[in-house]
């Protein structure tokens, strides 16, 4: 988090919040059920009202100023009164600023902004302010006084509108849960969130998700090309923080990330959204590795194995589709006549479907919920600093960002260099040992690279990146030739013929690829670390 930001964060209110969001009839029944009250846990509910209408208009400059700053400038109608709110999303973090402003009758939208930091990108624009979404929602609100805590709770039915030149041109459904922590500690808002899952997991009022993603976002991305997920926003540390500050983002960063793969694995089954989520699991126990001796308790070390074992839950239907779509395709193109490749595809892509209704189960189940929330609340509230001289072991995460970050990626840069420069002459085992302690590096590197200029880590980075890419192929050779076998295992000669064909094409290209990662190898060992500052 910039200096700027976490200033506006003090000056403006912060809001933290937990969103859910299920089907319509779901999150209608809250209304009147047993569910929230359960969650209360004897607390007292009140403050329940009838159903109010909310619309909401967003508005931002024809190139999206405010958005590619995180920024949503919002204008909310409710039953004539009208409410101005700007809010600040950041990667690294669950709770948003916000700055509210009542407007009088007839008053000039947008009014003046407080915070400095909101006016600084909000005025270059005002002149250039155009409506680009659009959300109508009825909604039912009460609270809920627990452990000195009050909870906000707000049940929302609607719709979000994308619009473009000033006019709606997508549409989707609103059904959300929202529970929003207005004093009190943040432990009393995620330990309701937690028995409201669990709670509902057992009536059977369900199912649940977790999201972060705002109405906002979810608005304007109707009125663009359909993508089943958005690119990986990148964490940006504080480069004057400590490397507590550092974990905690990362933690938020993974948790935020994990959560916006679901909707593409469950509700449109990309293959790409696999992908991501085990990429971002992949970081999340790497991160864990990079802060475990500094850290207290075992919180986070639990977090990194409930991370392992969900990735091993996708890991085939992973496997799976770089088969059929990388290896198989374009060999298949070629002999789409031949019956042992006919046999040969039907029978991985059977195998394949039943790969992703484990993945899809694993992704839906309340266990992975529970994670996400457990991951959430692990980069809110820091249990892992509590004990111990200092609030941590040894006094290290009060440690300077910048200096924590250099001695880690040390580590991880020596734990790969000792292995052998002509690593193609290695065994498979070694191979596959070097690629993942690069794997390790890259991790590290991307967690801290904002810490860096650009200029400085750009060429390291981008032959890092090709490095793993390298030994990544060959990885994906040895996966292809083991799912040959498997794809032709009683499907007959020529499907074996056909296996056979696969395993040899794809043993020829590691050979290949092995003096390609050699070379690469060797070529990054000459290579000035970018976090040494030319030491």
């Amino acid at each position: 988090m910039s200096n700027g930001v976490a200033a506006a964060m003090a000056r403006a209110g912060v809001e933290l919040e937990i969103k859910l969001t299920g089907a319509p009839e779901t999150v209608a029944a809250l209304v009147g059920g047993r569910a929230l009250k359960k969650a209360a846990n004897g607390a007292s509910v009140s403050g329940a009202e009838g159903w109010a209408r909310l619309v909401s208009t967003y508005y931002d400059a024809p190139d999206g100023a405010l958005e590619k700053a995180g920024v949503a400038l919002r204008l909310r109608e409710k039953t004539g009164a009208r409410v101005q709110t700007v809010k600040r999303d950041e990667a690294g973090r669950i709770e948003r600023a916000e700055e509210e402003t009542a407007l009088a009758p007839g008053a000039v939208f947008p009014a003046p902004v407080r915070d400095p930091d909101f006016a600084a990108l909000i005025e270059p624009v005002r002149g250039a302010l155009i409506p680009v979404a659009r959300t109508v929602t009825d909604r039912w609100t009460c609270t809920i006084e627990q452990g000195g805590a009050r909870i906000e709770v707000a049940i929302d039915l609607g719709r979000a509108e994308g619009w473009r030149d000033g006019a709606p041109v997508g549409a989707a459904p609103i059904a959300e849960a929202e529970f929003e922590l207005a004093a009190g500690e943040g432990d009393a808002l995620f330990a309701f969130a937690r028995r409201f899952l669990k709670d509902a997991a057992k009536d059977g009022a369900g199912p649940w998700r977790l999201s972060i993603e705002s109405k906002a976002a979810r608005a304007r991305r109707l009125a663009r090309p359909f993508t089943p997920i958005a690119p990986d926003p990148a964490l940006v540390l504080d480069a004057e923080g400590t490397a507590a500050d550092a974990f905690a983002a990362a933690l938020v960063h993974a948790a935020r990330r994990i959560v916006d793969c679901v909707p593409a694995v469950l509700d449109h089954r990309a293959p790409e959204g696999v992908h991501q989520m085990r990429v971002a699991l992949r970081r999340l126990r790497a991160v864990e590795r990079l802060f475990r001796k500094a850290t207290a308790g075992n919180e986070t070390r639990d977090l990194a194995r409930r991370a392992r074992d969900l990735a091993k839950a996708l890991a085939p239907a992973r496997d799976w589709d770089v088969f059929l779509e990388e290896t198989l395709a374009p060999l298949f193109a070629e002999k789409a006549d031949d019956p042992g490749f006919v046999a040969l595809k039907a029978r991985a892509e059977a195998l394949r479907a039943q790969a992703w209704a484990e993945a899809v189960e694993a992704v839906a189940a309340r266990d992975f919920s529970l994670f996400a929330l457990d991951l959430m609340e692990a980069g809110w509230a820091r249990p892992w600093a509590r004990d111990g001289k200092n609030g941590a072991k040894n006094g290290a995460l009060d440690a300077p960002v910048a200096a924590f970050a250099a001695a880690a990626l040390d580590a991880r840069l020596e734990a790969a260099r000792v292995f052998a420069p002509d690593i193609e002459k290695a065994s498979p085992e070694d191979r596959h040992r070097l690629r993942i302690e690069l794997k390790k590096l890259r991790y590290a590197a991307q967690t801290f690279r904002s810490l860096y200029p650009r200029k400085a880590r750009k060429a390291y980075l981008a032959a890092l990146s090709k490095l793993q890419d390298a030994f990544g192929a060959l990885n994906d050779a040895a996966v292809a030739q083991r799912l040959a076998g498997e794809a032709a295992m009683g499907q007959g000669k020529d499907a074996a013929r056909a296996a056979g064909f696969v395993t040899g094409y794809r043993a020829r290209e590691a050979e290949v690829k092995a003096g390609e990662a050699g070379a690469r190898w060797r070529a990054f060992l000459d290579l000035d670390p970018f976090w040494r500052d030319g030491k």
